[in-house]
């Protein structure tokens, strides 16, 4: 049971993920992704921007 329940939210995760690059702003993402991992920091509009797609 614990199986399906994590293939579901994997889908919903690279649903959202796959939705995010093929926007307009998919470059600015992943920008802010590769730029996130070097840092640990990230700026509010893109956590905004990120809650709007994952609604």
């Amino acid at each position: 049971m614990q199986t399906i329940d994590v293939s579901k939210d994997l889908s919903f995760a690279v649903n959202v993920v796959e939705e995010i690059l093929n926007s307009k702003d998919g470059d600015t993402f992943l920008h802010k992704i590769r730029k996130y991992k070097q840092t640990g920091e990230i700026d509010n509009s893109a956590l905004f921007k990120l809650r709007q797609y994952s609604r």
